[in-house]
């Protein structure tokens, strides 16, 4: 049995797979296995990875129809064997000493957090490293102060215990924080921790968000879903709560605009701003209503009409 599985979905990732999977490869822990789910790819992705596991045993390639990223994730989790499990994106990378604490048998932990860096952004790490926890009670802690950061709510730059997760998996009704809700699911359940900061997840943020833009409807089931979630779990972060209220009501702006009554008395909603609790509810949602939709769609005319006189 491997020691860690790496699960990897690609589709359409031609152009950075392989470089995702020769960091893997370098790595100076060889004691892993790598399970990719090719999901659907329509250009040469399929084809790179089952060259690199006819080259390599460790590697393990499963082609599905296309189904989204959570469906091949919860492929790759049935198909584990390690002792651990990690996430890692096609368009992503790891260092050579990505797993070089398992190195050391005392590491033990339910769930291990490594350090990130954002390609071509400047993000410092939030967590401190260096940290040994071990009880309910000071994982609780811990998670909830970081909750609303790139530590906690992607599935990516942590490993754990299999034993805790195997009969979790993704929300595949879910096209936005679906890895936010396994994350905060999988790390309910442990009662130790560690964090190494020598480890570093290279991760590539996306240039646009435009695939996550909803309807009203869909935005509030989303949020609704997570918020449950969240409320299921001993966390609590106000920041967490409130960052999800906004990300999910931004990913709505254009319906809302058009469609402030249902904004407005729409129940998810009210639920999820008075969740938030920062003053009345009423003016809670005329601020936010106001600040991500009314200033925007008036910048959004008046730049449109600058480039008009530009033109003339």
């Amino acid at each position: 049995m491997p020691k860690v599985s790496f699960i990897i979905p690609v589709y359409n990732a031609e152009k950075c797979v392989s470089k995702c999977l020769e960091s893997i490869i370098s790595l100076s822990f060889k004691d892993w296995e790598v399970i990719i789910v090719d999901d659907g790819s329509k250009d040469s992705s399929a084809e790179i990875c089952d060259h690199y596991a006819e080259k390599d045993s460790r590697i393990k390639v499963f082609h599905k129809c296309n189904g989204g990223v959570s469906s091949a994730r919860n492929l790759g989790l049935s198909e584990v064997s390690g002792e651990y499990v990690t996430f890692v994106d096609s368009d992503d990378f790891v260092n050579e000493d990505y797993l070089s604490f398992f190195s050391d048998e005392n590491v033990n932990e339910d769930v291990i957090f490594s350090s990130y860096e954002i390609i071509n952004a400047k993000e410092q790490n939030k967590i401190p490293f260096g940290v040994v926890l071990n009880g309910k009670k000071e994982v609780v802690d811990f998670v909830s102060k970081y909750l609303y950061t790139k530590h906690i709510m992607p599935p990516w730059g942590k490993m754990f215990k299999y034993s805790i997760v195997h009969d979790l998996r993704f929300d595949e009704s879910l096209r936005r924080g679906e890895d936010t809700k396994f994350s905060l699911m999988s790390l309910n359940k442990c009662e130790s921790l560690r964090s190494v900061g020598d480890s570093i997840y290279y991760y590539d943020l996306p240039v646009s968000e435009s695939k996550y833009r909803m309807n009203f409807q869909e935005a509030t089931s989303h949020m609704k879903s997570i918020f449950e979630a969240y409320e299921a779990t001993a966390f609590r972060n106000e920041s967490f709560a409130d960052g999800l209220f906004h990300i999910f009501m931004n990913s709505a702006t254009a319906e809302i605009q058009y469609h402030p009554i249902s904004f407005f008395f729409n129940e998810t909603v009210r639920k999820c701003a008075e969740f938030v609790g920062k003053g009345s509810i009423k003016v809670r949602l005329t601020y936010i209503w106001y600040n991500n939709i009314v200033r925007n769609s008036i910048s959004n005319f008046l730049r449109e009409k600058k480039q008009t006189l530009r033109n003339l």
